[in-house]
C-alpha cells in the first residue's frame, strides 16, 4: 500500500517524494556522465565533483523548467484533449528554446570556467552542449517524464474503468434478484398454504426448500463467486416447488454430473435462465409442459442445457429475449470471451447452451467428499 500511495496519490507528501525520488537519479546519471565526458580531452581528463556541480547548476534548471512545463501545461491542454497538432507545435517548440537557452548558457558557462570573451566562443567550443545539453537531454527528461504521466493516467484510467465495470455487475445482480417472477412467489405460496391446510406429507420441505431459494438469492449471492454445486441445488430447488405448483401437467427433468473437486461460479448466472422458461411455461393453465435442464461439468468448462416446450402452443416467444439480454450481458461481462451461449426462442419453445470456461474459477484449496452425477426428474 505505501508503494502504491508513493506512485499515485495526490497527498503533497507524496508528490514531493516521487518528484524528489525521480530528479535525484536523473541529476546522479547526468552529473556521472558529465564527470566523465565533455570536458576539453574529455576521457583524458576529468571533471572534478565540484566542477560537476557548478556545470549541473548552469544546465539541470532548463530541464527541469522544461519538464514541467511539458507535464502540466502541453500534455494536459493538447493531448488529453486530443489537439494532436497544437501538441506537436508545442512540443517543437519548447524543443527550439531550450535549444536557444542552451546555446547562450554553454556560452556563459564556458566564459565563466575559461575566461574566453563571448565573441571568441565558436561553435566547435559549445557544439557538446548544443547537441547534448540542447537537444538529447531535453528529449530523454519529456519522454520520461511525460511518459510516467501518461503511464499513471492510464493505470488509474484502467482501474476507474474495472470499478465501473464491477458496480454495473453489481447493479445487474441486484436488478436481477428483484426480477424473481412474483407469479413463481404466488404460485408456491399459495400451493404450500393449500398443503398446510391439507397436512400432506412433505410440505414442511417445500417450505425449507423456498427459504434456501430466497435466501440464496437475497443473501449468499452477494460474493463474486459461489459452489457451482450451491447453484446448481438451488435449481433442483426451484424446480421441485415449481413442480409442486403445475403436478398435473409439468414435467422437470435435471440432469447433472460435476466433478469431484469445487468449482466456483458467478452466482445468479444459470437460475435466471430457469426461472424465465418457467416464466414462459406457466404463462398458461393449459396443454402439457415439458423442461430438462443438462448441466456437465470438468476441471476447465461448464456446460448449461435447458429445452423446455409447450405440447400444444404455436406461439412466437420473442418476448423471452428481452429477458434473455440482461442476463446475457451479465455473462459478457463476468465471462468476457471465456464463453459461448446460445439463445433460441420460436413457436416450438425454448432452447439455451451456454459453455462456460472455468479457470480461475476453480478453488484448489478444499475439495468435495464426494462428486455429483444426478438425474432429477419431477413428475
Amino acid at each position: 500500500m505505501k508503494g502504491y500511495q508513493f506512485i499515485f496519490s495526490n497527498q503533497p507528501q507524496y508528490r514531493l517524494l516521487r518528484h524528489l525520488a525521480f530528479w535525484t537519479v536523473f541529476i546522479f546519471h547526468y552529473s556521472l556522465q558529465n564527470m566523465l565526458i565533455g570536458g576539453p580531452g574529455e576521457a583524458i581528463h576529468y571533471r572534478t565533483i565540484p566542477a560537476v556541480i557548478q556545470y549541473d547548476m548552469f544546465f539541470v534548471p532548463a530541464f527541469v523548467i522544461s519538464a514541467y512545463f511539458f507535464m502540466y501545461l502541453i500534455i494536459p491542454h493538447f493531448l488529453f484533449q486530443k489537439k494532436i497538432t497544437g501538441f506537436v507545435l508545442a512540443f517543437l517548440g519548447i524543443m527550439v528554446l531550450n535549444l536557444i537557452s542552451v546555446i547562450y548558457t554553454g556560452k556563459w558557462y564556458i566564459h565563466v570556467t575559461t575566461g574566453i570573451p563571448y565573441d571568441q566562443i565558436g561553435f566547435d567550443a559549445n557544439k557538446y552542449n548544443i547537441i547534448v545539453n540542447g537537444f538529447w537531454i531535453p528529449l530523454i527528461v519529456m519522454g520520461l517524464s511525460g511518459g510516467i504521466r501518461l503511464t499513471k493516467k492510464w493505470i488509474l484510467q484502467q482501474q476507474a474503468n474495472d470499478l465501473l465495470v464491477k458496480q454495473k455487475i453489481s447493479r445487474e445482480l441486484k436488478l436481477l434478484k428483484t426480477q424473481i417472477h412474483p407469479r413463481f412467489l404466488f404460485h408456491s405460496l399459495d400451493s404450500l398454504e393449500n398443503k398446510l391446510k391439507k397436512k400432506q406429507a412433505g410440505t414442511p420441505g417445500l417450505i425449507l426448500k423456498l427459504a434456501d431459494i430466497l435466501s440464496y438469492i437475497l443473501y449468499e449471492s452477494e460474493r463474486d463467486y459461489v459452489l457451482v454445486g450451491k447453484e446448481i441445488e438451488v435449481i433442483g430447488e426451484y424446480m421441485e416447488l415449481q413442480k409442486s405448483n403445475f403436478p398435473d401437467n409439468l414435467k422437470a427433468n435435471l440432469e447433472i454430473n460435476i466433478p469431484s473437486f469445487n468449482l466456483y461460479i458467478a452466482p445468479l448466472i444459470l437460475l435466471p435462465f430457469v426461472e424465465t422458461s418457467f416464466e414462459y411455461l406457466t404463462m398458461k393453465d393449459y396443454s402439457d409442459k415439458n423442461i430438462n435442464v443438462v448441466i456437465n461439468a470438468s476441471e476447465e468448462t461448464l456446460f448449461f442445457s435447458l429445452t423446455c416446450f409447450e405440447e400444444c402452443s404455436s406461439e412466437n416467444n420473442s418476448f423471452q429475449q428481452q429477458g434473455w439480454s440482461d442476463i446475457a450481458r451479465r455473462i459478457e461481462s463476468l465471462y468476457p470471451n471465456n464463453h459461448q451461449l446460445l439463445l433460441k426462442s420460436d413457436s416450438q419453445g425454448i432452447q439455451i447452451e451456454l459453455r462456460l470456461n472455468m479457470k480461475g474459477s476453480i478453488n484448489t484449496q478444499q475439495t468435495m467428499t464426494r462428486s455429483t452425477n444426478i438425474a432429477y426428474e419431477f413428475s
